[in-house]
């Protein structure tokens, strides 16, 4: 969505300029999202640490992530 936004206020198209970081963190942040709508569509019963399955989902994905995004920096 902010592609899109930078798109119309810049005036021509940003994605193809757009680095592998930025395309990285655009899908990460798309699948963090899904991961918390699941999460409030499908209330989970279990707990894991005082966190719901898709909490506990989220914060391995973010760290994979991050994890993933050193690697693609360097």
């Amino acid at each position: 969505m902010l592609f899109l936004l930078a798109t119309l206020i810049s005036g021509k198209p940003v994605l193809p300029a757009a680095h592998d970081t930025d395309i990285y963190l655009t899908a990460l942040g798309i699948i963090l999202t899904v991961v918390y709508m699941a999460g409030l569509v499908f209330r989970p019963g279990r707990q894991y640490a005082r966190m719901g399955v898709d909490s506990v989902a989220a914060v391995v994905i973010y760290l994979v992530g991050i994890a993933g995004l050193a690697a693609i920096a360097t």
